[in-house]
């Protein structure tokens, strides 16, 4: 039986790998799939891109309705505050990642990850990281040049 953890984790690396990025995030509902998004910061020169935005974005579209309670996040790195701030007014209450700020820090400059940022105390959004790690680092390891 296939994990859907893993299945929709592998769904946010392909949309990561498309755009060669190492943020990749996905949509889903129990284990249908609904959408996919990568970082496109760079790309459209718009700070609101991540890949946690554009997918909660283009679901919010597709379906004509903001709230999102029932749907699992799934990124390929630990979100940021805005991200997880999204994601809580679209009504997600969990939010599965990759790899921790800890291990994306190695790779992109202290510019993207400052401590005052990743204090998610208030947050009511359950957190649960981890995911395939090892292919969720790979990502960092082959695409950071070009988005740190």
């Amino acid at each position: 039986m296939i994990n859907p953890a893993e299945q929709n984790m592998r769904a946010a690396i392909e949309a990561a790998e498309e755009l060669q990025t190492p943020f990749g995030a996905a949509l889903a509902m129990g284990e249908e799939l609904f959408a996919t998004a990568a970082c496109r910061i760079n790309d459209l020169a718009n700070p609101e891109k991540h890949a946690a935005f554009m997918g909660i974005r283009e679901l919010n579209e597709r379906l004509r309705k903001k709230n999102l309670s029932g749907f699992i996040l799934y990124t390929t790195c630990e979100p940021s505050r805005e991200s997880i701030k999204e994601a809580e007014g679209a009504n997600i209450s969990t939010i599965f990642f990759g790899c921790s700020h800890s291990e994306v820090s190695r790779y992109v400059s202290a510019e993207y990850y400052k401590p005052e940022d990743l204090n998610f105390d208030d947050s009511t959004v359950e957190m649960i990281g981890g995911i395939l790690n090892l292919e969720c680092i790979q990502l960092l390891d082959r695409f950071t040049d070009e988005d740190s």
